[in-house]
C-alpha cells in the first residue's frame, strides 16, 4: 500500500497527508523489509511492534533537517501505529491488545502500543532459512 492510499484508509490519516517526514517514516521505515519482520517476530512474543522501529522513528525526526511532524502529538502517534498495523496485515497479524512499550525505551515519546497477533489472512509470508554456503 503507497504513503497515498494509506492516508484514505482513515481520516486521521489525513493529518500526516503533506508531511515528507511521515512519508519517509511510511516508506524507509515502517515499510522496510527488516523492520517488517521484526515486528512479525515481537508480535509472535506479544511484544508491541513498534519496539522494531520507535527509535528510528525518533532518531528520524531528531536527525531529519526538515522535519515537519510532531511525533510527540497523540493524533500522530496514533497515525504511526496505524502505519504499523498495515504494514502487518499482509502479513496475517492483526491489532490484539495495548500494552506499554518495555523499559527499554525509556524517554521514548512513544508509551503504548498495540500488540498483534496471528489472526487474520496472510497474502505474504516470511521466509526466513539456513543455506548452506557453496566453496
Amino acid at each position: 500500500m503507497t504513503f497515498d492510499d494509506f492516508i484514505m484508509t482513515h481520516p486521521t490519516c489525513r493529518v500526516v497527508a503533506n508531511s515528507q517526514t511521515a512519508r519517509d517514516i511510511y516508506d524507509k521505515i515502517i515499510w522496510k523489509e527488516a523492520n517488517r519482520i521484526k515486528m512479525a517476530e515481537l508480535s509472535s512474543a506479544d511484544i508491541p511492534a513498534l519496539v522494531a522501529c520507535a527509535q528510528q522513528i525518533e532518531s528520524h525526526c531528531a536527525s531529519a533537517n526538515s522535519c515537519d511532524l510532531d511525533i510527540s502529538n497523540d493524533t500522530v502517534k496514533q497515525v504511526i501505529g496505524r502505519m504499523i498495523s498495515v504494514s502487518l496485515a499482509p502479513l496475517g497479524y492483526e491489532p490484539a491488545k495495548k500494552k506499554r512499550l518495555p523499559q527499554g525505551l525509556a524517554g521514548s515519546v512513544f508509551k503504548n502500543s498495540t500488540a498483534y497477533s496471528l489472526t487474520g489472512v496472510a497474502t505474504q509470508y516470511i521466509d526466513k532459512r539456513i543455506v548452506p554456503i557453496k566453496d
